[in-house]
């Protein structure tokens, strides 16, 4: 099998940088843009206070202590005071709160890990992989190093 050709292109100017990501045929996969005087808290992990809940919606706005309060969908068992861990999903904008959510995952290009609230570890396959043997032994391995209480996810580049 090949390997899927990436460009990344990177743009640095002293006020912002740029990258780009393309696939083989030069179209834009993602593109990533951060300033200077406003850095990202995207992927960021923080311990937050919740500051009032939108039943009607079923949210929740988050005090994460980046001055403006976060939005937390699908909110229904939180109530206000409540402290909760959350990761940001998408930086705040035009008045717009930050996006977040209450189950925080650490993502890489072979794995993405978050916690459970099980008592044996759980380790899933993302669904594109096919084979059951293949599947079944990528399980095998990660379970030699996982712990109580985590969850796995493998992902296809495994």
């Amino acid at each position: 099998m090949q390997d899927a050709q990436i460009d990344i292109f990177i743009e640095v100017s002293p006020g912002e940088t740029r990258a780009a990501l393309l696939d083989g045929d030069s179209r834009l996969c993602r593109l990533y843009m951060e300033r200077v005087h406003e850095p990202s808290c995207q992927g960021g992990i923080f311990r937050g206070r919740v500051l009032k809940v939108e039943k009607g919606m079923g949210a929740a706005f988050i005090d994460i202590g980046s001055g403006e309060s976060a939005f937390l969908g699908r909110a229904r068992t939180v109530h206000e005071g409540q402290a909760l861990v959350v990761q940001v999903t998408r930086d705040g904008w035009g008045g717009k709160a930050a996006g977040v959510v209450s189950r925080p995952q650490v993502e890489g290009r072979y794995l993405a890990i978050s916690a459970d609230h099980e008592d044996s570890p759980k380790i899933e396959c993302d669904r594109n992989i096919v084979g059951r043997s293949l599947r079944m032994q990528l399980v095998k391995n990660v379970e030699k190093f996982s712990v109580v209480g985590e969850k796995i996810r493998i992902r296809v580049a495994a």
